[in-house]
């Protein structure tokens, strides 16, 4: 940057350490003009620098706070969608009978033997057919249409935590389901994982922008996986409106017509979370010596945990 008359200065920051109970590690760089005089370019960027740290706050309200009730209009409707979406065919049918998943089997089966896990379906009771039996809390039509893998995950995971003597079930939890059983698919208590989008891409968008080589665009896109963001009491997943609350976007503010649970889910997982947006034009607007006010910008994110209780 130096070399194109820039000086700059990078940090990493976490959107659980701004307000919002969300891993969210992201990389931030602020690059300025040089002034002429190196000692005024280190100040402007130490006082960046300074003021990330200071206007840190670990999320203190609970995740709960962020999500919709259970008999809320739009989680019965996103139910609905994500139910629908998750199936494949013209009839609706579920896909889980008819992917094969032998390239997770054995994987499955190696973490069940090695953590001594056993062989019982204890949440989803499912069978070869791809029926499945949950409590009667639980969104069963979704698990329903979803494939073996995530059949099983369910419940290789909820053996893990009975070793632990805690039932998930009366605990909030946020299982990113994408993920394969040998990885961190649990996260932590009271704490949401990365939300990730859909990893779809549309093969005619690309064709249309003249992507020479469609296959390669292709395999880059096998290697991302959709988040399936499992609530542990809920017995289903988070709706679209509720990632967004969890990226620190007011839902309730905004308008949704003919977006797609996917188109949600990617409008989250693509976002940057506003705690850690906001904290970046209020640093340099420091550094600037222009004016936001600190109280408004406490005000307006400490207000973001009341949007769900409110609604």
């Amino acid at each position: 940057m130096e070399s194109v008359g820039y000086v700059s200065t990078f940090e990493r920051v976490d959107t659980k350490k701004y307000y919002i109970p969300h891993t969210r590690q992201r990389g931030y760089l602020v690059a300025i003009l040089k002034s002429g005089k190196a000692s005024v370019d280190a100040g402007r960027m130490q006082k960046w620098k300074e003021l990330l740290v200071k206007l840190q706050r670990p999320a203190s309200a609970a995740l709960d706070a962020f999500m919709l009730h259970n008999d809320d209009p739009r989680v019965l409707r996103g139910r609905a969608r994500l139910t629908n979406e998750s199936s494949v065919g013209d009839a609706g049918e579920s896909r889980a009978g008819r992917t094969d998943w032998t390239k997770c089997e054995t994987r499955h089966q190696y973490a069940r033997s090695e953590e001594a896990l056993g062989d019982k379906r204890p949440f989803t009771g499912w069978s070869d057919s791809g029926k499945t039996t949950t409590p009667g809390y639980a969104w069963n039509e979704w698990c329903n249409s979803q494939v073996h893998r995530v059949h099983d995950l369910l419940d290789i995971n909820t053996l893990r935590l009975a070793k632990f003597d805690c039932d998930p079930t009366y605990k909030t939890m946020i299982w990113n389901l994408s993920q394969n059983v040998d990885r961190d698919t649990m996260g932590k208590l009271g704490l949401s994982q990365c939300l990730t989008p859909t990893g779809k891409y549309n093969r005619n968008s690309i064709r249309s922008r003249n992507v020479q080589n469609l296959a390669l665009v292709s395999h880059f896109f096998s290697f991302i996986r959709a988040g399936i963001m499992y609530v542990t009491h809920r017995g289903g997943p988070l709706i679209g409106d509720e990632l967004l609350l969890l990226q620190g976007i007011p839902a309730d503010d905004l308008i949704f017509t003919h977006e797609t649970e996917d188109n949600l889910k990617d409008l989250a997982g693509n976002a940057m979370s506003t705690t850690g947006k906001f904290l970046k034009l209020f640093q340099w607007s420091q550094t600037r010596s222009t004016t936001i006010a600190p109280t408004d910008f406490c005000s307006y994110f400490q207000s973001l945990a009341l949007v769900s209780s409110a609604a």
